[in-house]
């Protein structure tokens, strides 16, 4: 048989060879265009990255820049290396040439300026001033239009001065000033309170080992206006050697009568509480045979302002007497006679009202005149009472520092002992402002307090 040509017969691993070629294309195809991907997408990776650290750089730069102008000029600014104390400076004249772009970063350069120093800045020392264009730093520099000038740090504004929200009325003021006087004296010694009566003056009787003053607002609470005969043998020889009573009585005014006896002596005295006029008498009991006789000496003393004011005899002599300590009729008579030359009255003996010292119901008589202002307060372990003596007296802190608190007259406070007797110069005083305890210094020229002579 011949060869025999069928159509058809090679053509079938052609095909097969042309498929597989095709295949091979497309997977090269594929792998050129993943890797085309990941070179674009590496690109735009590293191009973001760029771009990202570019904004980074220029927002760096314009908050240097803003932080540069809150001091009102741009400046140039570098990196602190050293580990010395912060400064901060800037050049006098200086302008602002920064550019950007897609591979550079904004700069910026002084002009106007040859030697422009370096500047460190300290953000957390910065703070901003509204309307006056300043912004300063504490303890470092106050710059304004671009100048640069050395402040140091602004104290903190002085707290205002406490005033008091209450104080004692006017007619309260003289009671308050009496009634300091009298818890003063009755707290290691004894006072007294007679109340105002017709045309006298409230007033106080205090006791020390020196003798008895009287204090009222007819000697501007002196405490220096003693009684006649109640002092030592320096004042007169004749001592009793015993206490003084004291009685109360009214004769168209209100008097103080006073009596101690003992030693074959006696001492009577008077007092006009409207006057301060003081007319008292010393006498002498002996026996001359069976009979008593009594020597005696009339003085007048009105001493306002000081322990050795004006003391006068007005006269002496002898009479008899019907027995020891009993007052002759004779030297009653003289008595008299110079109690009325001075308007003084020697009144009915029977309606004397004998007073006690320290007295609750004097105390309470004197405390309801002075009012509620000073109510609570007490005086602590190793103080005393004084008060003020005219409005505003400055409380400080220290002596002859500012006042953090004003007292009103009337105001009553509490000082130490040792500080008696006053002498005009600063004292420490403890004081109720407004339900508040203070303590602080006071010019003692301002305090009236009782310090025994």
């Amino acid at each position: 048989m011949g060869e025999s040509n069928q159509p058809g017969s090679g053509s079938a691993p052609k095909k097969k060879n042309g498929k597989q070629l095709s295949q091979t294309k497309q997977i090269i195809l594929m792998a050129v265009a993943v890797l085309f991907c990941a070179v674009l997408i590496t690109w735009t990776v590293l191009l973001m990255r760029e771009r990202l650290a570019e904004n980074n750089q220029n927002t760096n730069e314009i908050s240097r820049s803003d932080l540069a102008e809150m001091t009102g000029a741009m400046t140039t600014v570098t990196t602190q290396t050293d580990a010395g104390p912060a400064e901060f400076t800037e050049a006098a004249t200086t302008s602002d040439t920064g550019t950007t772009d897609a591979s550079s970063t904004a700069t910026s350069a002084l002009t106007n300026a040859t030697a422009p120093a370096a500047i460190t800045v300290q953000p957390s020392n910065f703070s901003k001033v509204t309307g006056n264009g300043k912004t300063t730093a504490r303890g470092g520099q106050t710059t304004q239009a671009g100048q640069t000038t050395s402040t140091t740090t602004t104290a903190a504004a002085a707290a205002p001065v406490v005033q008091p929200t209450d104080q004692p009325a006017e007619g309260q003021i003289g009671y308050n000033k009496l009634l300091a006087l009298y818890l003063a004296a009755s707290q290691n010694g004894s006072a007294y309170f007679v109340d105002a009566q017709g045309s006298s003056q409230p007033t106080v009787i205090l006791h020390s080992s020196g003798g008895y003053y009287a204090a009222s607002p007819a000697d501007d609470f002196s405490t220096r206006n003693r009684l006649g005969g109640t002092g030592d043998a320096s004042e007169h020889p004749w001592q009793t050697g015993s206490g003084f009573n004291f009685m109360q009585y009214d004769a168209g005014s209100r008097f103080i009568y006073y009596a101690s006896q003992g030693n074959n002596y006696q001492i009577l005295g008077y007092y006009d509480t409207a006057t301060c006029e003081n007319v008292w008498a010393r006498l002498h009991y002996y026996q001359l045979g069976v009979e008593w006789q009594t020597e005696y000496h009339v003085h007048y003393s009105h001493r306002t302002d000081r322990a050795d004011g004006t003391q006068t005899e007005l006269q002496f002599g002898t009479c008899a007497a019907s027995g020891l300590y009993q007052v002759p009729l004779d030297f009653e008579h003289i008595l008299d006679t110079e109690l009325q030359s001075r308007g003084m009255s020697i009144g009915s003996w029977a309606s004397y009202a004998e007073m006690q010292p320290n007295s609750a119901a004097d105390s309470q008589a004197l405390r309801s005149k002075a009012g509620s202002y000073n109510s609570s307060f007490t005086a602590a372990a190793g103080e005393t009472y004084a008060v003020v003596t005219e409005s505003n007296a400055a409380l400080s802190e220290t002596a002859g520092g500012a006042a953090f608190a004003m007292l009103p007259a009337g105001a009553i406070v509490g000082i130490g002992t040792d500080a008696l007797p006053l002498n005009g110069g600063a004292v420490s005083v403890r004081a109720v402002v407004n339900g508040e305890t203070l303590n602080g210094f006071m010019n003692s020229a301002q305090l009236l307090a009782w310090s025994a002579p």
